[in-house]
């Protein structure tokens, strides 16, 4: 939510993103709670853990960049982590 805040933060007063946030308040009470929290988080670097339905758990190390003069450009990078036994 935090991450989505600074891109909210990015378009103030764009419509479309307004029209967003609303239909997400009144839709989903947890999304309402969230977004009065008023969190605000770039991107982290981290590890993301996926469930695939045959090959179970995947783990990967993320990190996201973006570019300056387009901050609505925005590139993640996943690399394979092997699960420690």
């Amino acid at each position: 939510m935090a991450q989505f805040r600074t891109s909210y933060g990015q378009h103030i007063g764009d419509p479309s993103f307004e029209e967003l946030v609303d239909l997400l308040k009144n839709t989903s009470e947890k999304f309402k709670q969230w977004w009065e929290h008023h969190e605000v988080l770039g991107i982290p670097l981290g590890l993301k853990r996926f469930n695939h339905p045959r090959l179970g758990e995947l783990m990967f190390e993320h990190q996201s960049l973006t570019v300056a003069d387009c901050p609505d450009l925005k590139m993640t990078v996943y690399i394979p982590v092997q699960a420690a036994k």
